[in-house]
């Protein structure tokens, strides 16, 4: 199992850094890996915000960055395309 950014180029961090970045451990990081990039965020995004009021609670995607900087990023935008 490796992951790669989502263009396709190879994720130079560790599965330790990654979850480190995402601060959580890399057993759940582990666990919350899927075949796809959209999954596996949508996997991040449930785990961070489990039900339905807390997703609410958000409001958008803008108070997201406010709450918890720079988990786009890990999610979606920079590095996170598991593949098994």
């Amino acid at each position: 199992m490796h992951i790669k950014q989502s263009n396709g180029d190879a994720d130079i961090r560790s599965d330790e850094e990654l979850a480190t970045d995402l601060d959580i451990s890399k057993v759940v990081l582990m666990s919350l890996k899927h075949t796809t990039p959209q999954q596996s965020a949508l996997n991040l995004f449930n785990y961070f915000y489990p039900g339905y009021v807390k997703k609410t609670n958000l409001d958008t995607v803008h108070n997201l960055e406010i709450l918890k900087p720079g988990l786009l990023d890990n999610m979606l935008g920079k590095y996170i395309f598991f593949v098994i």
